[in-house]
């Protein structure tokens, strides 16, 4: 939650100073101009894939959330859908967050064989969305590698908390982009 306010302070000074803030930064990058404007197109095209790809993430968990809710006979399941999409948003525990303590419900009111489906729905198809079409979402986007950007976000995630789901991403872009001047400026020495 504190991460959370804090992202949302920084958001602020970002959208009120963002522009200067980045002609600053790439004032002192000690670059030529096409690099340093490759450079900052790469993280902001990387970021923006991060958000898109969070936001679609969470409209496919809320969605196969309800549709799993209504199908199961939980009570509120467009309520329970739109619950499951914000709580997706949240990186740790996630859409898991609303399904579970519903499917608990549904045990707990005698709906044995609906609590073991919602179980086996929640874990098999609503949580996996997250790992498989998260990854695929940004890398396509951002044109990143899946696997290292699966990495990065996993990553960011561990170091930095909600704040990784977008730095690690951004690291792993610049790193890539960095290295893709490298290649070009010294073509053939160690490359």
């Amino acid at each position: 939650l504190f991460n959370f306010l804090v992202v949302f302070f920084a958001l602020f000074f970002f959208f009120r100073d963002g522009a200067r803030m980045v002609n600053a930064l790439k004032d002192l990058l000690p670059m030529t101009a096409s690099h340093k404007t490759a450079v900052f197109d790469r993280i902001e095209r990387t970021i923006s894939a991060v958000v898109r790809g969070v936001l679609a993430t969470g409209l496919a968990q809320g969605t196969l959330a309800t549709i799993g809710f209504a199908f199961l006979g939980v009570p509120y399941p467009l309520f329970l859908g739109m619950l499951t999409f914000f709580f997706a948003l949240v990186p740790l525990g996630g859409a898991v967050l609303v399904w579970l303590p519903s499917a608990i419900y549904l045990f707990i009111n005698g709906q044995t064989l609906q609590g073991v489906l919602l179980l086996i729905w929640g874990t098999l198809v609503i949580s996996m969305v997250d790992n498989i079409l998260r990854p695929l979402l940004i890398g396509g986007k951002a044109k990143l590698p899946t696997f290292f950007l699966f990495i990065a976000i996993l990553g960011g995630l561990r170091y930095y908390g909600f704040m990784g789901l977008f730095l690690g991403p951004a690291l792993l872009a610049l790193i890539l982009t960095l290295l893709q001047i490298y290649q070009k400026e010294y073509p053939g020495e160690g490359a």
